[in-house]
């Protein structure tokens, strides 16, 4: 089947809360392995693609995972076998900014690792070849993993992780291929989709994920319009009943020093939005261009301080590996 790849950076994202170990916040500069750099003993969040294992490598921090550390897989308990490179994961835990593994990464150690996928589904093409997955487009590059080396074909059931685009696409860091076309069976397979909230119906008791409509049973309650959510459930035709409905959560720590690395996707002078968090880069210093190059689609990396909910940056960096000129 012909899957059209698209040559973009994937969007990876890493927040720091800084908290030394004497009470101290932690500067975020480039350390080994492109992690995070400083002095002291920092508590840590990292949000961004799994780079590699010993035990888990994310965004340049390799992070020890101990019998006390939690992991999870889409709520469920998991394990580090359960993980694979390239799946978007949130680390909350303690790292060493001033110390370097035999690898050449920041030490860590993880209490919390969590993965949530970006959507299971059944795939299709559309005229152009394009991939989508429960209606959402899904753009697998180069540099996405693809579990076994097998791209989706029409009909499959398909896990993908990866970071929203402006046109409410999927930028894919990972794809797996749960089940051949065969082998699906929308009576006991479940399916996932998380988004935004559109077109609320409370009387029909719908709503809509993008391109894909949901339905509520009465029993459950109804999500807010425009609110953020992963919806669990069946598929009926072109239907989503939903078994589950759960908020999602995109929040930084306020008051704590972040990085984040990812696609803009709204602009609105110097401020924008990044993998669902606002940036006010009103007194930004800009590497690599300028305030008005900043664009939906464009790959920026954003270090800060969270204040009322807002990341404003202090440095705002284009571009990144894997870039490349249109």
């Amino acid at each position: 089947m012909g899957i059209v790849r698209w040559a973009a950076l994937i969007g990876a994202a890493l927040v720091v809360a800084g908290c030394g170990g004497a009470g101290g916040t932690a500067a975020l500069d480039s350390g080994p392995g492109g992690g995070i750099g400083g002095t002291g003993s920092v508590a840590v969040t990292a949000q961004g693609p799994i780079q590699g294992f010993g035990s888990v490598i994310v965004n340049g921090v390799e992070f020890d995972l101990s019998s006390q550390s939690v992991v999870t897989v889409d709520g469920a308990p998991a394990g580090e076998s359960d993980l694979r490179e390239g799946m978007v994961v949130r680390v909350t835990g303690t790292y060493r900014p001033g110390e370097t593994t035999p690898t050449g990464y920041v030490p860590g150690e993880a209490e919390r690792l969590e993965y949530s996928s970006a959507v299971l589904g059944v795939a299709a093409t559309d005229a152009s070849g394009n991939l989508l997955i429960l209606g959402r487009p899904v753009r697998i590059e180069a540099s996405t993993r693809l579990e076994g080396g097998m791209e989706p074909g029409d009909g499959d059931l398909v896990e993908v992780s990866g970071f929203e685009e402006p046109d409410g696409g999927l930028r894919a860091t990972f794809v797996r291929v749960v089940k051949d076309a065969a082998e699906f069976d929308p009576e006991t397979d479940e399916v996932k989709v998380k988004g935004v909230v559109q077109g609320l119906d409370s009387g029909e008791r719908t709503f809509w994920v993008g391109s894909q409509r949901v339905h509520v049973p009465g029993a459950m309650r109804l999500p807010t319009e425009g609110g953020a959510v992963e919806v669990y459930g069946h598929l009926d035709g072109d239907l989503l009943r939903a078994d589950r409905v759960e908020p999602e959560e995109y929040a930084l720590p306020e008051g704590h020093e972040a990085e984040v690395a990812g696609v803009v996707n709204t602009v609105d002078g110097t401020t924008f939005t990044l993998d669902g968090t606002t940036v006010d880069a009103s007194g930004a210093r800009f590497e690599g261009g300028t305030a008005a190059d900043l664009a939906p689609g464009v790959r920026v990396e954003v270090e800060g301080m969270v204040e009322n909910g807002i990341l404003v940056a202090r440095t705002v960096e284009f571009g990144g590996e894997g870039e490349h000129d249109d």
